[in-house]
């Protein structure tokens, strides 16, 4: 039981319901850290984890002032979970509490403590993409020329008006298709096309000239420019 309390990542206590700390696991008393104020942090060391929660809500801490809301209710049996997040001011990392009542009528409160400053981080990012991407939509389609969107795999997810133009397909008859069916045909260069398809597998910039050919069979030169659009685990 100890063995596998301590070799989780998390952060691990156990209380009774009056909030005094019963078992903890080896990482649980690495909080003590991130506490300033020396009293709270005895008494957080000292196993009074309620009463430490207290005093730093009595001195001021809006943090804390809202995870007691969710504690107490646990605790006093209200509610059966509670999860809570916030930024670590010390450090700057978020931290996500969790307090559930102990199964089987136990009376008994656990408590997990987790850094998920990454996935904060990889959220903020793929929220940042996403606006991104609505401007260059937003961009894209008031311009004449054909542009497309893709995955990483050169599935189309979005066309503009130009691409229908162009092309003679509809957004609904272009998404999931593969790009490259769009780009080429029987007589385009095949040096040409083998060069673009490399490129696009690799995520490389290029540009290139196509021969190419709309739904209707008429023949068009295209001036074909790719930029890649990646994350920060590329």
């Amino acid at each position: 039981y100890r063995a596998a309390l301590d070799s989780s990542p998390r952060q691990i206590a156990v209380l009774d319901l009056q909030g005094r700390v019963l078992v903890t696991n080896a990482r649980w008393h690495d909080g003590a850290a991130a506490i300033v104020d020396p009293v709270s942090r005895e008494l957080f060391l000292a196993g009074r984890y309620l009463e430490a929660c207290r005093r730093e809500r009595d001195a001021g801490s809006a943090v804390f002032a809202g995870y007691l809301v969710g504690l107490e209710d646990v605790l006093a049996g209200r509610e059966e979970r509670f999860t809570f997040e916030y930024e670590r001011r010390a450090d700057r990392h978020w931290i996500r509490i969790t307090a559930a009542r102990a199964p089987d009528g136990i009376a008994a409160v656990v408590l997990t403590r987790d850094d998920i400053t990454e996935v904060r981080r990889a959220q903020a990012e793929l929220a940042d993409q996403a606006t991104e991407l609505k401007r260059l939509a937003l961009v894209a389609e008031r311009t004449g020329n054909g542009v497309a969107i893709t995955d990483a795999e050169l599935r189309i997810t979005w066309v503009n008006r130009g691409f229908t133009r162009l092309t003679g397909c509809r957004p609904d008859e272009a998404i999931g298709q593969d790009l490259i069916a769009f780009l080429v045909c029987g007589r385009s260069d095949p040096a040409t096309v083998a060069s673009l398809r490399v490129s696009l597998r690799r995520g490389q910039a290029t540009r290139c000239e196509l021969l190419s050919r709309d739904l209707n069979g008429r023949e068009y030169w295209t001036d074909v420019d790719v930029q890649p659009l990646v994350d920060g685990a590329g």
